[in-house]
């Protein structure tokens, strides 16, 4: 019995150690008294692992389709300690978050798939992920520099509260309809970010900005010198 307990007690000190070096992590922060952040699994898209922290507590297994509540300042981080090698796979089958209130966001939306901050694994793979969430205030990182196609396709449309940017989308090469319709009818948008590609695909930016009708600064000229057709 004793030896059980100083496993137990030294496994509880290794642990939160080892999470804290996994290099990409989600933040959600709750800005009212009755917020919430749920993912919904919409049809029927690749199975994934994900895990959550609430506040400064130790990570517990993160249920999919269920609500966690965030009060003022209260946070929930989502990560994952293995690699989920796909997400979202088609406009029919993928994953979505819901949020109740008023909600901030930071940290890298890589941590949903934990492939170390770069590489998006899968065609599809953020599609459609905050759609709608009225009460998203902020961005995540967009970090990755090798896309795939319809990876960011849809992914914050209908944000009507969102008003910061992602500074730089980082990819050089980008792909098929990679950012289409991205930040559709973001009203609340007034800057949008700087986009460096060098080579496009077909609609790539198609509908990027569509009824954005509160941007006011855009990048002036696009470097792009290469259209993949």
């Amino acid at each position: 019995m004793k030896k059980s307990v100083l496993l137990f007690l030294a496994l509880m000190t290794f642990v939160p150690v080892l999470w804290a070096k996994l290099p990409d992590r989600l933040v959600f922060v709750g800005q009212g008294t009755n917020d919430s952040v749920k993912l919904s699994k919409i049809g029927n898209p690749k199975d994934i692992e994900l895990f959550c922290i609430k506040n400064s507590g130790v990570p517990t297994p993160f249920v999919l389709d269920s609500s966690y509540g965030v009060g003022v300042n209260d946070t929930l981080t989502l990560l994952t300690h293995g690699k989920n090698r796909s997400f979202s796979k088609s406009t029919n089958d993928y994953y979505q978050f819901v949020i109740t209130g008023k909600v901030a966001v930071s940290g890298s939306v890589m941590a949903l798939v934990g492939i170390g901050g770069s590489i998006i694994p899968c065609d599809y793979c953020f599609y459609s992920l905050f759609r709608q969430c009225r009460g998203l205030t902020t961005l995540p990182k967009l970090p990755a520099t090798r896309l795939k196609d319809h990876c960011y396709e849809r992914m914050f449309e209908g944000c009507s509260s969102l008003v910061t940017e992602a500074d730089t989308l980082p990819a050089m090469t980008l792909c098929r309809s990679c950012y289409q319709s991205m930040f559709e009818n973001c009203t609340s948008l007034v800057k949008a970010p700087v986009l460096p590609a060098s080579q496009l695909a077909p609609s790539c930016y198609n509908a990027m900005f569509r009824g954005c009708a509160s941007l006011a600064q855009t990048q002036d000229t696009l470097p792009a010198v290469v259209v993949d057709t």
